[in-house]
């Protein structure tokens, strides 16, 4: 349970994270919270009976954190052990008499601080270790409890947590310690049924190829670049057209392609429920096919079906960014990157595997699933390498086990051909956050193992969350997209929570979303068209309308639902400015992450939130979303929904409210069409009944 402690107007903190004195300076209004309580993971079994050994039973519980000075950072001063022991038999005959006690190891060495509890005194209860006066930063720290002066078979079962007996430091637990508000002067909405809603509109604006038209929401964006439908590969013309511009400008890259398209896969695996029930399947579908379908335009097969060559680019990254126009003005023939046997780029087309065995399962497509098998196949047949000999030094990389192992764990999910559980491997992995660069946490969490290792994931949470700006917000990347990494470390974290049965991430994500959205020192929400903190000058060519689009005049169309950049240091100092690349790009990858936690911060609440929590969780209607006097201009691809007059993807109460303030002459936006229920071509009382008998 959070618990408030107290709100300070200035603080002065010297934090020690495990890698390094860091020393932050005051802050200008921060809430602080106590810890929420931790569950721990046993290492081994926890429960059953097994045999003494030397007198004793020890039990070890896996700790997310390295050091024990990382653990008290997080508000964490004490350790639980619930304990029941329904057999067991005294060891010695000297007086010594069976107990239990908790205790803390590492580089602290074994630390129980006296604590003990006689077996005689009862076989089941609780015992706590206080760990507060105790201090060490080398890693290894692990948590447990042993039941000593004891023999033969002992049955057990036992549980522990960490909780906070203080107040914590705010804003670096990976147990959850930060406060929803972590800057309460400037509270914002957490509604994230309409953060995931208004996240999907980015792949609108960024749409590629001929059917732009077709396929995209927003009517400032058409068909473009359709001469990538006649690459030349090999003496054979290729349509390549299609896909999705990567950023702000209009390059079609593969590796940020491939992974955007497979963390939107497995959102839509793990949350598809939610996005069900928020009236948002067809739209995400829509996306998806559009990705699917481009990706096996860039698989080259021969007459028997086996790859030849995958398009890995379609651009070229340095004339493409000397261009500030639209993309619907861009013309001529661009070039295209291909793999060959000695150059495979073993990493995107892993990833890209991924993705089309994602769609697959996702929504039933066989030909994605056959295009997926051959491309891994393709990786499996040829040198193993990165993408990196083929980007001119556009998203470089050094690894590519993570996507291979990805790859094979969702094709093994496809299909559960043991093949792909046997090509499954850990080698080549790297334990950094989530990324376009890095899949290990995924590659781990979807393990085709018996039995699921969760220690490398937590070692990431636990290695990256305390990495903080000096207000409580996790910032990674060296001040590039910093709101990218923070999006993916919380869906990492919420994910992890959700297949292992535990409750440890979701405050700190919560509070790291907060600040995300508006509330931080600087007052700028970090999503365009989100509410009125929302910031507008992003580096994307197609909202200025303009030959140059860093001419210094304002964006002509709202790119509703963009995550940009984030803040390079803090939010005080971010300059919202089209040319400041650093903090206004766009992506694919950076919405990526945000759609995933949006989904999964939306789930949790509907599961777990309060009555007022789960009330603010709507989607709205997105063609009367204002910002910086911008609109949305959507076109309607989605079968409308009767009744539906704030186009909100439902007719309920609220359109029935909305009709009757028309009908009262007060100045309303709705879409007089559907209100028009009964087609008399006026809108009047009888259409708000009719609406409340449809909803």
């Amino acid at each position: 349970m959070k618990r408030f402690v107290k709100t300070l107007a200035s603080l002065a903190l010297a934090f020690s994270f495990g890698f390094g004195m860091q020393t932050y300076n005051k802050f200008d209004i921060y809430t602080v919270y106590a810890a929420d309580d931790l569950t721990l993971t046993a290492k081994g079994s926890s429960s059953g009976t097994t045999q003494a050994n030397e007198g004793k039973v020890e039990v070890r519980f896996t700790s997310p954190y390295s050091t024990l000075d990382q653990a008290k950072n997080a508000g964490y001063t004490k350790l639980i052990i619930n304990f029941n022991i329904s057999k067991y038999a005294p060891k010695y005959t000297d007086g010594n008499i069976p107990g239990i006690m908790p205790f803390v190891t590492g580089g602290i060495g074994w630390k129980n601080q006296d604590v003990w509890h006689s077996l005689s005194d009862g076989s089941s209860g609780t015992v706590e270790l206080d760990f507060s006066n105790l201090s060490n930063n080398d890693n290894g720290l692990e948590f447990g409890a042993q039941i000593a002066n004891v023999d033969g078979d002992i049955t057990y079962d036992i549980s522990a947590k960490l909780t906070g007996s203080g107040s914590s430091s705010g804003g670096n637990s990976g147990g959850g310690n930060t406060s929803d508000t972590i800057n309460d002067n400037n509270p914002v909405e957490l509604n994230y049924a309409k953060l995931l809603q208004e996240s999907l509109y980015f792949y609108d604006a960024n749409m590629c190829g001929s059917e732009v038209d077709e396929h995209s929401e927003l009517t400032w964006r058409g068909d473009c670049h359709t001469s990538d439908s006649q690459i030349t590969y090999n003496g054979k013309t290729i349509d390549l057209s299609g896909g999705f511009h990567d950023a702000g400008d209009h390059v079609k890259f593969g590796l940020p392609g491939a992974y955007s398209a497979s963390i939107l896969g497995v959102t839509y695996m793990e949350y598809n429920d939610a996005i069900s029930e928020l009236g948002l399947n067809e739209h995400y579908k829509r996306i998806m096919d559009h990705f699917a379908d481009y990706f096996k335009k860039c698989t080259v097969r021969d007459s028997s079906g086996a790859v030849e060559a995958f398009c890995v680019q379609v651009g070229d990254g340095y004339s493409d960014h000397s261009y500030g126009g639209t993309p619907e003005n861009q013309t001529g023939q661009r070039p295209a990157f291909f793999t060959s046997a000695a150059h495979p780029c073993t990493d995107i087309t892993c990833e890209t595997a991924a993705a089309l065995a994602l769609h697959y399962i996702n929504f039933g497509d066989e030909e994605s699933l056959e295009y997926a098998k051959a491309l891994f196949e393709y990786a499996q047949n040829n040198t193993k390498e990165t993408s990196s000999v083929l980007s001119q030094g556009f998203y470089d990389t050094n690894t590519y086990g993570d996507d291979y192992s990805f790859a094979a764990a969702m094709l093994y999910k496809a299909t559960s051909d043991e093949k792909y559980k046997n090509a499954y491997s850990t080698n080549n992995f790297k334990e950094w956050v989530l990324n376009w660069e890095n899949v290990t946490p995924l590659a781990v969490l979807y393990a085709p193992t018996d039995n699921k290792d969760y220690s490398t994931v937590l070692r990431i949470l636990s290695s990256e969350i305390p990495q903080t700006n000096s207000e409580g917000f996790t910032s990674l990347g060296g001040g590039w997209g910093t709101a990218r990494f923070n999006s993916t470390l919380q869906f990492t974290a919420l994910l992890t929570d959700k297949m292992m049965g535990t409750d440890n991430y979701h405050t700190w994500a919560e509070g790291q979303m907060s600040y995300i959205l508006g509330n931080n020192a600087g007052k700028h929400c970090f999503v365009i068209g989100y509410n009125d903190y929302s910031v507008i000058n992003s580096h994307h060519r197609a909202v200025y309308g303009t030959s140059n689009f860093e001419s210094g005049s304002a964006p002509k169309h709202l790119l509703l639902g963009a995550l940009v950049g984030g803040p390079g240091s803090v939010s005080s100092s971010f300059n919202d400015s089209v040319s400041n690349y650093q903090e206004t790009e766009v992506a694919l990858d950076y919405n990526a992450g945000l759609v995933a936690s949006a989904a999964a911060h939306y789930t949790y609440i509907m599961e777990h939130g309060t009555d007022e929590e789960k009330a603010l969780q709507k989607t709205v209607g997105i063609k009367a979303v204002t910002c910086h006097g911008l609109s949305t201009e959507l076109r309607t691809l989605t079968d409308p929904i009767t009744g539906d007059v704030n186009s909100d993807g439902k007719a309920d109460s609220e359109d029935v409210a909305l009709v009757l303030k028309y009908v009262a002459g007060e100045e309303v936006n709705i879409d007089k069409d559907s209100a028009d229920i009964n087609k008399n071509s006026k809108v009047d009382v009888m259409d708000a009944v009719l609406i409340l008998k449809e909803a």
